[in-house]
């Protein structure tokens, strides 16, 4: 029998819709103030990372981050604007309750006063280091993403949030139980976490519990499992 899910770091269940989840990440992604981003190298191929501050400026619910044009990080969005970031947080230093957010998204750069003099009001110290040249700094508004959020429970079950924003769709589920699955039960008895049960003469996986090891592609006699490509 699989886990029981005690006590949810950010107190996300099954009930919650696409949007509840989204909303809670992005929240749990402001309170903590920054995150790793990866971006594409100006030569198209080497990822780079830097840790950068993340806000609401304005009403939308929109997450946006702040940089100095003079920066690569500037470049490298202007020539390819896909961002990815990701976070891990420990809830309780005596326990396991933790969990980590993954992002990909669009960063499009703002060009609104408004939006920019929040951006000071919010940040003094970076008001203050760029006082002699204001304009020498920039907002982009992340836009048409998807993310998920591992949600590790006290007693170390977990369950996986995916959700899309902007128009973008979530990431589908990497593994599905395709019509030739002959209801064997094989992947049943080999999954690692015991989220894949035989109802009706099929296996069926809970994916939000899977942890997409693909051992159950692996042990499959009948080739049943079809592994979901992304891009």
């Amino acid at each position: 029998m699989a886990k029981q899910y005690d006590g949810p770091a950010l107190g996300l269940t099954r009930a919650n819709t696409e949007d509840e989840i989204r909303q809670r990440v992005f929240e749990a992604i402001h309170d903590t103030g920054y995150m790793i981003f990866c971006t594409i190298g100006l030569d198209g191929v080497t990822p780079t990372n830097r840790g950068l501050e993340v806000h609401y400026l304005d009403d939308t619910g929109d997450l946006f981050i702040g940089l100095c044009p003079g920066k690569p990080v500037y470049r490298e969005l202007k020539k390819n604007p896909r961002i990815s970031g990701g976070l891990v947080v420990k809830v309780k230093s005596d326990s396991r309750l933790t969990y980590g957010i993954r992002l990909n998204a669009i960063a499009e750069e703002v060009f609104d006063e408004k939006i920019m003099a929040r951006y000071w009001e919010l940040n003094r110290g970076t008001a203050a280091l760029y006082r002699r040249a204001l304009d020498n700094f920039t907002i982009f508004r992340l836009t048409q993403g998807e993310g998920e959020i591992m949600d590790v429970y006290e007693n170390d079950a977990l369950l996986r949030f995916r959700f899309g924003f902007g128009g973008t769709k979530p990431r589908p589920w990497h593994y599905e139980v395709g019509e030739n699955c002959i209801g064997c039960g094989v992947c049943a008895e080999k999954c690692m976490t015991q989220v894949i049960t035989v109802q009706d003469g099929k296996a069926v996986i809970d994916h939000p519990a899977c942890l997409e090891c693909g051992v159950c592609l692996k042990v499959c006699p009948a080739g049943a499992i079809i592994k979901n490509d992304w891009e």
